[in-house]
């Protein structure tokens, strides 16, 4: 006999050791029962369990989307930002409404990429936005506001920025590098 053999005479002999035990616990450990007929109607000694190998669905052809976190203290914004970046099928992985949170969110889920607002109440926005794009996979950094004048220039972390009104425009697909 060869492996597959053996293989299958075990895995029946072990199918049908365990038939005779849960029969032989509901029939008061009579098995057979004393009827002399077998316990199913269509059992048989020489029935076989074999394994079976589903089909392969797994793959998923799509295009994976960009993972991004959002940070601005308005409720209303990241929800609005968060519609905005799913309809271009980014994947908003995170939010948060202060420095504080969006470094901790950065660390736990390492998004691709971060929307971030200039002005939050516990650190200027610019600053974390360089801390967030000196992270170690470097993800990309987009500053918004509501105020078109803000000063962003900056020499050692250049980072784009996009008005808050613009956001679902073009600009917003073209800064993230998604279609």
């Amino acid at each position: 006999m060869g492996r597959r053999a053996d293989s299958v005479a075990t895995v029946t002999g072990l199918a049908r050791e365990v038939r005779q035990r849960q029969l032989g616990s509901t029939h008061g450990g009579d098995y057979p029962p004393r009827s002399g007929r077998p316990p199913y109607p269509h059992s048989r000694d020489d029935a076989r369990v074999l394994p079976t190998v589903a089909a392969s669905n797994a793959c998923d052809h799509r295009r994976v989307g960009l993972s991004i976190l959002v940070v601005d203290d308005d409720a209303d914004f990241l929800a609005l930002a968060t519609r905005v970046l799913e309809t271009m099928d980014v994947e908003v992985v995170a939010t948060a409404e202060d420095a504080a949170s969006a470094l901790a969110a950065a660390s736990a889920v390492e998004p691709q990429a971060a929307l971030v607002d200039v002005g939050l109440p516990d650190r200027d926005g610019i600053e974390l936005g360089k801390q967030l794009a000196a992270l170690p996979w470097h993800p990309r950094v987009i500053l918004t506001s509501t105020d078109n004048d803000v000063e962003i220039q900056s020499s050692a972390v250049p980072l784009p920025f996009l008005p808050k009104e613009d956001l679902a425009t073009g600009p917003l697909r073209k800064l993230l590098g998604v279609g």
